[in-house]
């Protein structure tokens, strides 16, 4: 979990990239919400690993379309 107050180098270092980390899933979040509309709906799918995959389908073609 987070650190409240980070007191040495090693645990503000884990902070900034925890947040760093956070901010890019909520933005992946945020485009496949509006782009695939995967997260408005319960999963088809209790398998994790399925899911996994699925994500990251999302993610590389969101990506694919941003890059053309």
């Amino acid at each position: 979990g987070p650190i409240s107050v980070p007191s040495i180098e090693i645990e503000k270092n884990y902070t900034v990239q925890q947040s760093a980390r956070r901010k890019d899933i909520e933005r992946a979040f945020g485009v496949l919400k509006i782009k695939f509309n995967i997260l408005n709906r319960p999963s088809l799918t209790g398998d994790l690993s399925l899911m996994n995959r699925i994500l990251r389908v999302c993610v590389l073609l969101h990506n694919m379309v941003t890059s053309m």
